[in-house]
């Protein structure tokens, strides 16, 4: 058996299992389990991993007023707390990789695609196995700027989101690393050489955008882009999406998020990027086979307990709930179409 030494990097499989094991030894639940979720994506065949796992799951939650954690000292030679309150930086677009998850996106990618194009060089598809034009367009706008890599679309449906979007981010050659669905548009916040963001780059591991929300009478799947077309229905703040993949990893099976890997890493900053978000556009089969999918994965988070991790309660404690017939109507018309049982792998 191996052990970790000084020599080995905090962020190897190794570096990454040591420290898991450690936070289950103190039982720290929300650090252990991020770091069993990062080294899975790594290795997931691991048997000893899979133990540390489910040993990361049977930790009890602590109470709210015990989880705050001492913080870690920064890297950075100022730390955040000291930094003087109109600190600022940037991050440079040659460090950002685009990252965008596909599955038949062959109407959003000739909006969502060229809009990055304008400042990014550097882009990674992980594709579930599209049927229509998806990798052709993608080909076409990208050419041999663009990776692609193929991921089983069971494998989205047995592991969920936050699996995917990690093991993405396994594939990335850049330091910094931007989530973007390929139902949205970047409109804003990019600097002709960085983003820019409210604290100094070397002391932040994640930064927020803005999301908005858009609604348009007039505009359809097809047309160009006008802006007087659209009416901002509402703006989401704090949305985590430009991160270090070494220092934060995904959690959730659905409506998955963004988590700090080890204690002291929860340092965000904000950044001006907006993103339109254009799903309710999408044609009306897509959108009823997206809905039933996203009921199927709902429903088994709602029935199995072991898939709630990183998820918010919000969705199987009052959403589920409160339309579990639509859902469930939904769910069975999914796994019918697919021959799926309803719930469970």
């Amino acid at each position: 058996m191996r052990y970790f030494s000084v020599t080995d990097s905090e962020n190897s499989l190794i570096g990454v299992m040591f420290n898991a094991m450690k936070a289950i030894d103190s039982e720290d639940r929300d650090l252990a389990i991020s770091l069993t979720e990062a080294a899975y994506v790594q290795d997931a065949d691991n048997l000893f991993l899979a133990k540390l796992r489910e040993a990361a799951r049977t930790i009890p939650p602590k109470p709210a007023h015990a989880r705050k954690r001492p913080r870690r000292a920064s890297s950075s030679p100022l730390r955040r707390a000291d930094r003087p309150s109109d600190a600022a930086g940037g991050v440079r677009l040659g460090e950002i990789e685009i990252v965008m998850l596909t599955y038949n996106e062959e109407d959003m990618l000739p909006y969502s695609v060229p809009a990055l194009t304008n400042y990014f060089k550097n882009f990674l598809f992980l594709d579930m196995e599209s049927t229509d034009r998806t990798l052709q367009i993608i080909k076409d706008l990208l050419g041999d700027q663009a990776r692609v890599i193929p991921y089983k679309r069971e494998g989205l449906l047995a592991s969920g989101y936050a699996h995917a979007r990690n093991f993405a981010a396994q594939h990335c050659t850049k330091p910094w690393l931007l989530m973007v669905d390929a139902d949205e548009v970047l409109t804003g916040g990019v600097t002709s050489n960085e983003v820019a963001i409210d604290a100094g780059d070397d002391a932040t591991s994640i930064v927020t955008i803005d999301l908005r929300i858009l609604q348009s009478k007039e505009w359809q799947i097809g047309q160009p882009l006008v802006s007087s077309q659209f009416q901002i229905e509402k703006t989401v703040s704090g949305k985590k999406r430009l991160y270090r993949p070494e220092h934060a990893c995904w959690r959730g099976y659905i409506h998955e998020e963004l988590f700090p890997l080890a204690a002291g890493d929860s340092c965000n900053a904000k950044s001006h990027l907006v993103l339109d978000h254009l799903t309710s556009f999408r044609r009306p089969g897509r959108v009823g086979l997206k809905r039933q999918m996203y009921s199927w994965m709902l429903l088994r988070v709602y029935k199995e307990i072991t898939l709630r991790d990183g998820v918010n309660p919000f969705w199987y404690d009052e959403y589920v709930p409160k339309y579990l017939q639509q859902i469930e109507a939904d769910a069975q018309t999914f796994a019918a179409r697919y021959g799926m049982p309803l719930t469970g792998l």
